[in-house]
């Protein structure tokens, strides 16, 4: 579990793993769900894995209530790459980012 100290984004979050593709155009992104609400999601912008091993989210603004969100990675066009199944992969944003009008 990690926390963000504010939920401004910009963090960066590794995730391990085996088999993420390096090749060219092969993209992934971090999706953020809350757990008191699975609705309440947040994605990353999408990056490339910075190995066959590890690739690196920044996290997004979380503009929902502060609490705790659940992390899948997933690979553009492919869907789930990886998931929190085992709750290992848990991020706590602490205050929430005011909408700008």
């Amino acid at each position: 579990s990690k926390t963000l100290p504010a939920a401004g984004g910009g963090v960066t979050i590794s995730v391990a793993g085996a088999g993420f593709s390096t090749a060219a155009g092969e993209v992934y992104y971090c999706n953020f769900s809350a757990l008191s609400d699975p609705a309440l999601t947040a994605s990353s912008p999408v990056v490339a894995a910075i190995s066959d091993t590890l690739v690196e989210c920044s996290s997004p603004q979380w503009v929902h209530a502060k609490g705790t969100a659940s992390l899948s990675l997933l690979r553009t066009g492919f869907g789930v790459a990886v998931d929190d199944g085992g709750n290992d992969k848990l991020v706590t944003f602490v205050e929430a980012v005011s909408a700008v009008a």
